[in-house]
């Protein structure tokens, strides 16, 4: 039985990782490819500049490279027998497995509260909406006022109100609104009203709370499927140990 078990844990590791590796460089071929503007998987719709293509090629091949490398550990650990390679695998795995225990109380946390009923204060919301460029559309935070206030429906971090008080125009961006206003001097859109009265304070509050539980999920996913793994290289480990205390 014991060794019907550890002939399962080896290989279990070995699939495992070996499967993980490669969604891992697909990702960084996909992150990669991300310098491309044209590349058909940009789910950005290549509406942004060029320094955010940069971005999300740095962010998302690092992370296929880390989880590669460590991948790659235990399917060599697995493969050749090594004690060690399989017990530093184990232990990074653990830790991996700290932090989503920690991210699923924190979840629990945020369930359990009632969202913010505070605003962000007048200073906060001068430092957020001044950074809008109306003239330049490439600007970074631009793209990002404009994504977000398009994707979530929303204007201004309070309300509309925000960019006639606080804009560097005085006007509403055209983000806010489906029939946009040519100016003059310099040529820019915007909106006469906008089509969106709630503030992305409060909408994007709502977005997180509302799928708080679909984030739990997930990590409960990673969490079973990373305590598999440790407690498969452990056995791994015992068993190997054993064979060489026995010889």
């Amino acid at each position: 039985m014991s060794r019907l078990c550890y002939t399962f844990s080896r290989y279990y590791v070995i699939t495992i990782n070996l499967i993980v590796t490669a969604v891992a460089l697909f990702l960084v071929y996909v992150s990669l490819s991300a310098f491309d503007k044209d590349f058909g998987l940009d789910s950005l719709e290549d509406t942004h500049p060029r320094v955010v293509h940069t971005y999300i090629s740095i962010i998302g091949a690092g992370t296929g490279v880390v989880i590669a490398l460590l991948s790659l550990m235990g399917f060599f650990g697995a493969v050749k027998r090594s004690r060690v390679a399989l017990t530093l695998y184990s232990a990074i795995i653990i830790i991996v497995v700290s932090f989503i225990i920690i991210s699923l109380i924190l979840t629990y946390r945020l369930a359990s509260q009632k969202p913010p009923a505070t605003k962000p204060d007048r200073d906060s919301i001068n430092k957020t909406v001044s950074s809008y460029d109306y003239a330049n559309s490439d600007d970074v935070a631009t793209r990002a006022w404009d994504t977000i206030q398009t994707n979530l429906q929303c204007c201004g971090l309070t309300g509309p109100d925000d960019w006639t008080t606080y804009g560097k125009n005085g006007m509403i961006p055209r983000s806010c609104c489906k029939t946009r206003t040519e100016s003059s001097l310099p040529k820019f859109e915007y909106c006469s009203s906008s089509d969106y009265k709630v503030g992305c304070w409060e909408t994007a509050t709502d977005f997180l709370y509302s799928h708080l539980s679909d984030v739990r999920i997930m990590l409960y996913v990673v969490l079973i499927f990373s305590l598999s793994c440790v407690v498969s290289a452990l056995w791994v480990v015992r068993t190997l140990k054993k064979s060489v205390e026995v010889v």
